[in-house]
């Protein structure tokens, strides 16, 4: 009687594990900025490490890695967003501090490289003694 009951259980966990997971919420603007011909990134991730900070227009907020699927210059990242209000290039809604309130999975890739190619919001990763700059392509909420 009880394996019927088990096999239940397995099942329903099985249909509703991809529901833990939000859909996909995609940069529109991402591809424009996205440097052609290199590989995407998975990151799981969320504010925490070593705090953030503003200035010059712009704003850091250092994150907690969990998970990386591909290959990234380093693990020493941060999240970076323009503090001015107004339109974002590159960013799309719930860019802010906020957005990695919790674990959040981002599909990224590496800018095109100049300043005009930077999108406004994105990840910033130290590679050896340079900033490299990667613009998210899609996002969801995971669960924890």
């Amino acid at each position: 009687m009880r394996h019927p009951v088990l096999l239940l259980a397995l099942l329903s966990l099985l249909v509703a594990a991809p529901a833990l997971a939000q859909a996909w919420q995609r940069n529109p603007d991402g591809a424009r900025f996205a440097r052609s011909g290199t590989p995407e990134v998975h990151v799981v991730l969320r504010a925490g490490g070593r705090g953030g900070a503003c200035g010059g227009g712009g704003c850091t907020q250092g994150v907690e890695v969990r998970t990386v699927q591909g290959t990234l210059p380093s693990r020493d990242l941060a999240f970076y967003y323009s503090d001015r209000p107004g339109p974002s290039p590159g960013c799309f809604a719930g860019t802010q501090p906020a957005f990695l309130a919790d674990w959040t999975e981002l599909v990224v890739a590496p800018s095109r490289g100049s300043a005009e190619d930077r999108p406004s919001c994105g990840l910033a990763i130290m590679d050896g003694g340079t900033m490299t700059y990667w613009v998210v392509l899609r996002a969801r909420r995971v669960s924890p």
